[in-house]
């Protein structure tokens, strides 16, 4: 049980995890103990001293220099997940945001409307399609060998996330709001005459405010899922650097966590070191959105149970 005035134990646990991952985001360029840039890449090398000399082929295995191991190209792996984890973490939840923003706003004039906004229950369609696969067709061309410049590349590739999430959202809130409508606190302020806007600002979003909360939470995981996704057909945030070798091979131009896992998943047997730490530290994120979502439920639960009239 809950007590009335304690934070639930999820969301205070889940909290303090994610604050970690925003610390760790804003200063990860400054704590990577390896230099990750091009020139620096250091696919074979020597180790040693007169005629004793080792010959050390990337990638290795984890050691006291370079804790996570380095990926194919020489590149210290927690180097490159420190330099990547704002990309992660910064870029899903500005997308999950917009898709809030404009989604919510679109819900609540749609669901106070009683005829316009017809086209949005139209739009209700795209929820039922797996959205990978009609971003899987948009950015194949221009994500793979891409010559745009990488933070416009983001930009577009996180307008295409935008614009198919936004409907599913946009739906999910008129839902609610028509829900909310039915509340007598609500037809008795429509019955003295309040307009649309004073009945959105008073009652809208005081009732969905706990609502939006747990909605932002879950769309983050949605949209950090779907890159997870797309890394998987190659398709990096950011953009994908190819290189050609015996055959070819795919690199994150950004190193976000998902991009490291997309590059390193065909080596998860032999080299189980590129996948294992981004993997882990990519659930151990997820844990902390999902314990977020949990607390936020928890709390909303709680206030409707204290205020069942509102």
């Amino acid at each position: 049980m809950i007590k009335n005035g304690k934070v639930p134990l999820s969301l205070g646990i889940g909290v303090l995890l994610f604050t970690f991952f925003l610390i760790l985001a804003l200063a990860g360029p400054v704590l990577a103990p390896w230099p990750i840039q091009k020139e620096d890449e250091d696919p074979v090398h020597f180790v040693g001293r007169g005629e004793d000399w080792d010959v050390i082929v990337a990638p290795a295995e984890p050691d006291g220099e370079h804790w996570f191991g380095t990926d194919k190209l020489g590149r210290d792996v927690l180097s490159l997940m420190l330099h990547g984890l704002r990309y992660t973490l910064f870029v899903s939840a500005a997308i999950a945001g917009l898709r809030l923003v404009v989604g919510t706003w679109l819900g609540l004039y749609g669901g106070m409307s009683d005829k316009g906004f017809r086209w949005l229950e139209g739009l209700g369609w795209l929820g039922k399609i797996p959205v990978i696969i009609l971003l899987y067709f948009l950015m194949m061309r221009i994500s793979i060998g891409s010559q745009l410049p990488v933070v416009e590349l983001i930009l577009l590739q996180s307008l295409l996330m935008v614009m198919l999430g936004i409907p599913v959202v946009a739906t999910h809130v008129m839902n609610k709001v028509r829900q909310y409508r039915k509340r007598l606190s609500v037809t008795v302020s429509q019955q003295m005459g309040a307009s649309r806007g004073w009945l959105i600002r008073k009652h809208m979003f005081p009732l969905l405010k706990e609502d939006l909360g747990v909605l932002l939470v879950h769309e983050m995981i949605l949209v950090l899922n779907l890159i997870g996704q797309l890394s998987l057909f190659h398709i990096f945030l950011g953009g994908t650097d190819t290189r050609m070798g015996e055959g070819a091979e795919y690199y994150s131009m950004t190193h976000e966590w998902l991009g490291l896992l997309g590059q390193g998943r065909s080596a998860i047997y032999t080299f189980p070191w590129l996948v294992l730490f981004p993997l882990l530290s990519y659930i151990l994120l997820v844990f902390s959105l999902y314990l977020i979502s949990i607390g936020l439920e928890q709390k909303r639960e709680r206030l409707y149970n204290r205020h069942p009239h509102l």
